[in-house]
């Protein structure tokens, strides 16, 4: 798939910034209730935390630079299902090649889509969780949906960079 180089930039960072944010949490140790805190795994998820924002903050720019318009392969590419005009059988791509191309595009959009999902309910962590580790129901029940969304995540990753591969065999 071609990028204009402003969307390269933003895919390599957020590439870079969820895959460094997923170890992290591989590593991390966060704040339970009466569980004292100290060590590396504190460590690892304050920078969890920290990264999460830059993370967040990518996401934002990735979205606007989309929704300008300016962007090579803009909203209709990434998700074709929005746009008839792309779904119409005059406007669906005959080729393989076309047709990789669509899926590609939905794959990217399906990826941004689950990382904005994780970076907005790590958000509301961050503002929600006190420093032990205490929470609300509400915020209780977004860090499951935090959980269950890294683990699409993975997933997604693991799927992207197969892909990603197999053009080279």
């Amino acid at each position: 798939m071609k990028y204009d180089r402003t969307t390269y930039w933003l895919h390599a960072g957020l590439a870079f910034g969820v895959s460094a944010q997923l170890m992290f949490s591989l590593m991390m140790d966060a704040p339970r209730l009466g569980v004292p805190t100290g060590g590396m795994g504190d460590v690892f998820f304050q920078i969890h935390r920290m990264g999460g924002l830059g993370v967040l903050a990518l996401l934002i720019v990735h979205w606007l630079w989309q929704l300008s318009g300016r962007a090579s392969n803009g909203m209709k590419v990434l998700y074709p299902w929005l746009f008839k005009r792309r779904l119409s059988p005059s406007s669906t791509p005959r080729s393989i090649r076309g047709r990789l191309q669509v899926s590609a595009g939905t794959l990217q959009g399906l990826g941004l889509l689950i990382a904005s999902l994780m970076a907005m309910t790590g958000l509301i962590l961050y503002f929600g969780v006190t420093g032990d580790g205490g929470m609300s129901t509400f915020v209780t029940a977004i860090r499951e949906v935090h959980s269950a969304t890294a683990i699409s995540l993975w997933i997604y990753l693991g799927l992207h960079l197969a892909i990603s591969l197999l053009r080279f065999i």
